[in-house]
């Protein structure tokens, strides 16, 4: 027979230990843990007369990611955010704190996601540093930069920490504004356009080669015997919504270069329909 006060330690022990049933998988964690944060969804859960529904062995039944829930579970024991090495995933850990309403986790993710990279591009003197954030490198899912920051692609380091590319310095300034701001909205000459699809190729940049077929498309237009302005809406799941106008100017087009018959506007992250102009 259990001496009292090891029933009691066992009985105190028993209460303070939690199961949690998120997506099929099972969790299992503490009582101190999950009301870490007191206005969260399990401190309510928890601290509430409100029944909460449980499977057939006691756990708590949370209909959520299993897989990203290790990282929810993670900060609240921790107090901190520790994420695997090249972790991308933050717009669906995000909504998942969103969920449950830890909003310490929400501003340490937003943290996580600013945090400047450096980017060393070129070969030499003409060697040029680019700061960017973490967010912007993974715009698209399947690139060389996620690759990098994955270590499943070895890139080299110079001194100062910063990622070192041997790639051509003068045209990644426009590989480094689509990351950050989703199109291509600066001036680029024709020239550069096609240099520019062969490093969106090397990238692994998928849509930055849709947007540069887009200005390719606006530049055709040219051609057309009309006044009309063409403009054509491009929008993808995980950028903003980029008009690219034709831009013709009547009466002018005989001294238009091909450099100026086109331009990209930012516009928001609605889609809208294609339309054009003309007399």
């Amino acid at each position: 027979m259990l001496p009292l006060k090891r029933k009691m330690d066992s009985a105190r022990q028993s209460d303070n230990q939690i199961g949690l049933n998120v997506g099929g998988k099972i969790y299992l964690t503490t009582r101190d843990t999950l009301t870490r944060y007191p206005n969260s969804f399990f401190a309510i859960m928890l601290d509430s007369d409100i029944p909460s529904d449980r499977d057939a062995q006691g756990n708590y039944l949370i209909d959520r990611d299993s897989e990203i829930f290790r990282h929810v579970l993670n900060f609240m024991r921790c107090g901190e955010l520790v994420l695997p090495r090249g972790f991308n995933e933050f717009d669906l850990l995000e909504r998942e704190a969103d969920f449950f309403s830890l909003e310490a986790l929400e501003v340490a993710l937003r943290e996580a996601a600013g945090m400047s990279v450096g980017i060393a591009v070129g070969t030499g003197d003409t060697r040029s540093t680019y700061m960017m954030t973490r967010e912007a490198l993974m715009r698209e899912k399947e690139s060389f930069f996620i690759d990098m920051l994955d270590g499943g692609k070895p890139v080299p380091k110079d001194t100062q920490g910063n990622y070192v590319i041997s790639r051509k310095n003068s045209l990644f300034h426009h590989v480094a504004d689509y990351l950050v701001r989703g199109g291509i909205l600066n001036d680029i000459t024709s020239s550069e356009l096609q240099q520019l699809r062969k490093e969106a190729k090397y990238f692994g940049l998928q849509i930055l080669e849709q947007h540069i077929q887009s200005v390719e498309c606006m530049i055709n237009y040219r051609s057309i015997p009309t006044g009309d302005t063409f403009i054509h809406f491009f929008y993808s799941e995980n950028g903003p919504c980029v008009a690219y106008s034709s831009k013709l100017l009547v009466g002018h087009r005989a001294r238009l270069s091909i450099e100026t018959l086109w331009k990209g506007y930012e516009i928001g992250n609605e889609v809208y329909i294609c339309w054009r102009s003309g007399p």
